[in-house]
């Protein structure tokens, strides 16, 4: 059957809160170092909120997943735990600002967490992050020698068939590298706002150039190289446009730079592309071989009756 949910380190199911009442019926029970349950009320939280997002009811098949995924993620934590592996304060708040303002200077605790619900992460930023870091720090305490073995750089070869895969979407398209003259109108009085438009038509004027339309982008790609436009209006400001040299379409080579970024070629945009990936592969590995391993040594007794709602 095909898989419903990420792996328990990016779906992190688990909530460290909302312990098990009197009159909650156990979905699980588990044991590493210690004995935890899982009520059904938590696992029917859970599924609630994914059926929610996804739009969809729940197969018991499904549910039954949506259980393991906590189970793992008990384990972990307890696994963390025993072997003392720990996140500080300092560190999680550090992890939770650079997520913030990787999204934006002015985004808040509510943005990130539907940016993290977008993606496909059903839980508190805080909770999400933790797991992150305690997973990082598994990895360099515990799997660094295997982490430099397997990390090795791609070659050369690797490159090329990579470039090969991708040879049809490596493609600049028409290309005009422009010099703009703009003059801003926000937060202007009209008084200054029609001052700016005079000033530009003026110089526009003085230049002496026509060309036909009235937005930025279809301005410039009717100018030739070397043209300058007249003044070119729009809801910011307005602006003058000198066409400097245009660039037609072109099957990008290995030596290319990525169109959007002067200071990256296509070769060393592939070789980053593989490195992540083989990163991403390695630990996806080791995760998975990490919950084998605690599942054998813990004690699970999934309590299969109380799991039909």
């Amino acid at each position: 059957m095909k898989r419903v949910l990420p792996a328990i380190f990016v779906l992190f199911i688990v909530s460290l809160t909302g312990a098990q009442t009197t009159i909650d019926k156990p979905a699980a029970t588990i044991k590493l170092s210690r004995q935890e349950v899982i009520s059904v009320r938590q696992l029917k939280g859970d599924v609630e909120r994914l059926e929610k997002a996804s739009q969809a009811k729940f197969t018991p098949e499904q549910i039954k997943q949506v259980l393991d995924a906590r189970i793992n993620s008990l384990l972990f934590v307890q696994f963390c735990e025993r072997e003392k592996i720990v996140v500080s304060d300092n560190d999680l708040a550090k992890a939770l600002s650079q997520m913030k303002s990787a999204l934006g200077p002015t985004t808040t605790d509510a943005d990130l967490e539907a940016s993290l619900r977008a993606s496909g992460v059903f839980v508190e930023p805080k909770v999400y992050i933790r797991q992150r870091l305690l997973f990082e720090n598994y990895v360099t305490t515990k799997k660094s020698a295997e982490m430099r073995a397997a990390l090795t750089p791609p070659t050369a070869d690797d490159i090329l068939k990579a470039y090969d895969l991708a040879r049809a979407s490596l493609v600049r398209p028409d290309t005009m590298r422009v010099s703009i003259l703009y003059a801003d109108n926000r937060a202007k009085s009209d008084a200054d706002v029609k001052k700016q438009k005079e000033i530009i038509q003026g110089i526009a004027s003085a230049l002496n150039k026509t060309i036909f339309g009235a937005e930025l982008f279809d301005a410039v790609f009717k100018l030739k190289t070397g043209d300058i436009s007249p003044m070119v209006e729009s809801p910011t400001g307005y602006r003058i446009v000198r066409a400097n040299e245009f660039l037609p379409q072109k099957q990008l080579g290995l030596s290319d730079t990525v169109p959007g970024n002067q200071n990256i070629t296509i070769q060393e945009f592939l070789m980053y592309q593989l490195a992540e990936e083989k990163e991403v592969r390695f630990m996806d590995s080791l995760e998975s071989e990490l919950i084998k391993k605690l599942r054998t040594e813990a004690s699970i007794r999934v309590f299969e009756e109380n799991l039909k709602w």
